[in-house]
């Protein structure tokens, strides 16, 4: 197995970096990232509760944290990537620095990663763009249900306007369909 010797924490720069990797076992690497992400001892207790997770994804503006925000309920947890990073410290709802990035994946993933623990989380909510099969599998705990909010691109472009996201948001739209339908096409 590819181990990384630095954590990547979603800088691609590092996870490609070959300097970076090295061959491990699995044990060897499952017990390695259960203490740098701080989960070594907990133990593969499965949660006392059986959570129900739903992955939202689909393109920028396309709705998700509305779907969310309309669906869920007091207690729910929801894993919200933009919620994260101006938790983190970015000024912007939808604009982050650069380097918050790994910190924002860190924190989406060790969220995400906590509802295979003990716990008494009934529903969970994740919010991602997620364009391609593989990357909700990725995000997706098993079992998790997966709502793609597949909203036309000329109306997240519309949205993006009228709500005057940042620079990049329409480039950002136009990437994720290009992404969905390629990815549908092989799929």
């Amino acid at each position: 197995m590819v181990d990384h010797v630095r954590p990547h924490r979603g800088d691609e720069a590092l996870a490609f970096d070959r300097a970076n990797c090295q061959a491990m076992c699995k044990a060897c690497h499952d017990s390695k990232t259960a203490h740098e992400t701080g989960f070594a001892g907990g133990g593969n207790r499965r949660p006392t509760t059986a959570t129900v997770v739903t992955l939202v994804c689909g393109p920028p503006c396309s709705g998700k944290s509305t779907y969310v925000r309309e669906r869920a309920e007091p207690g729910d947890l929801v894993i919200d990537w933009d919620q994260l990073a101006q938790a983190l410290g970015s000024p912007h709802p939808h604009d982050h620095p650069p380097a918050l990035t790994p910190f924002i994946a860190e924190a989406r993933d060790a969220a995400t990663a906590r509802l295979g623990r003990s716990h008494g989380v009934e529903r969970a909510w994740i919010i991602a763009t997620a364009p391609r099969d593989t990357d909700r599998r990725r995000l997706a705990p098993a079992g998790a249900r997966v709502v793609v909010l597949a909203t036309a691109e000329e109306e997240c472009v519309r949205r993006a306007r009228r709500d005057r996201r940042p620079a990049g948001t329409i480039d950002a739209i136009e990437s994720w369909w290009r992404i969905h339908r390629a990815d549908q096409i092989l799929g």
